[in-house]
């Protein structure tokens, strides 16, 4: 019997990260959808096939409206899918990712459902981490040196000081 899932927002579909006819395990990314300016990733609700994609990447999506049609039933253990590992994912050109189930905003690679190793980083969030580390004071040796002969210290130093350790997340 198969089942749909419906978009829990109005957006935009940047891309399917998995295809009809795909293997998909719970919690694994399907889709991401693009809704205030915030990509969110749709998960898979469970183990299962995907069975139909109801719009193309670019269309806009109604809240309510039917994302994808799949097929519940277990994973055979060994099944190609569209989260093999990273270099399967590569030669089989889809992407190599598993998440929590629910949306999510996209970020930085986490852990994956339960149980699961950590997913990786998607290349376009890799490339902009690297870009973003040449802004961060460790690698920017010559204005640290030139502030800190002023006798001034470094902005993100002041923030620390303010702040409960763990507690200020810097985007």
């Amino acid at each position: 019997m198969s089942q749909t899932l419906t978009a829990p927002m109005t957006g935009t579909l940047v891309s399917w990260l998995a295809r009809p006819g795909d293997t998909v395990h719970a919690g694994q990314p399907v889709l991401i959808l693009e809704a205030m300016k915030m990509e969110h990733e749709i998960h898979a609700p469970g183990d299962g096939r995907l069975l139909e994609a109801f719009f193309n990447e670019g269309e806009t999506i109604e809240e309510g409206e039917r994302l994808f049609s799949w097929q519940a039933g277990a994973v055979p253990s060994g099944a190609v899918t569209s989260g093999a590992a990273p270099s399967q994912a590569a030669a089989a050109g889809t992407p190599a990712q598993a998440g929590p189930s629910g949306i999510q905003a996209t970020g930085q690679g986490g852990t994956g459902a339960a149980g699961t190793a950590p997913r990786p980083e998607r290349e376009d969030l890799r490339r902009l981490h690297d870009r973003q580390a040449f802004l961060l004071d460790e690698n920017r040796d010559a204005a640290v040196t030139k502030r800190h002969a002023t006798g001034l210290r470094m902005a993100r130093a002041n923030v620390a000081d303010l702040v409960d350790e763990g507690s200020f997340i810097e985007y």
